[in-house]
């Protein structure tokens, strides 16, 4: 597993990696504030079976979305699980105030994990028999 976080606040990223470390699979640091074609070559280099993204600063969506893309572009195909504050500023807003997009994340089709609970399903379907 190849973690990431979109900005600077690293506690949920640390949380999950303790808790992925916990259940015995390998993870890969990908980075604080990390682009996401970064966060991408980082996972495919290391051979990871999966990305995770810890986002906190409203751009959830567009993040997960450039992760996807990163992996098209690479002709790759990988699950991306997505935690933390699964919100963004609609372009449309005229309040400025962020939405919740995790139906939207998951349209895109990457995992929408509010809780860690919500990334042991996906995680069961890339863990190694």
């Amino acid at each position: 597993m190849c973690i990431g976080t979109t900005d600077v606040h690293e506690h949920g990223k640390y949380l999950v990696e303790q808790a992925l470390t916990g259940l015995g699979a390998q993870v890969l640091d990908g980075g604080v504030s990390v682009d996401p074609e970064t966060l991408v070559a980082t996972a495919l280099a290391g051979g990871a079976q999966a990305i995770a993204i810890s986002t906190y600063n409203g751009v959830a969506l567009g993040y997960t979305r450039a992760v996807l893309a990163a992996l098209e572009r690479q002709g790759q195909s990988l699950p991306v699980l997505v935690g933390g504050r699964l919100n963004e500023i609609p372009a449309d807003s005229n309040s400025g105030l962020p939405v919740d997009v995790s139906q939207d994340i998951a349209k895109a089709g990457a995992f929408a994990c509010g809780t860690l609970e919500d990334m042991m399903a996906p995680l069961t379907r890339v863990a190694p028999a």
